[in-house]
């Protein structure tokens, strides 16, 4: 009997650039990257690669604050 796969941390994309439609499906991280290449000039690396640090640094905060109140339980 088959089974079906749960998936979990996966996702599929299509990304456009100048000359190139791709479709790819892969984890997230992966697709995360594979994007963040394909993005053409260095100003907008930077700019994302704030917009990604400040994400992190956010998802951080809310964990610590997270282990905090869990400790205090």
């Amino acid at each position: 009997m088959a089974t079906k796969q749960k998936y979990t941390n996966r996702a599929k994309a299509t990304i456009w650039n100048k000359n190139l439609r791709m479709d790819t499906e892969g984890s997230i991280p992966g697709i995360a990257i594979m994007t963040f290449e394909m993005i053409n000039t260095i100003e907008e690396k930077e700019r994302a690669l704030a917009q990604m640090q400040q994400c992190l640094d956010k998802c951080k905060e809310r964990e610590t604050a997270n282990a905090d109140v869990q400790t205090l339980q």
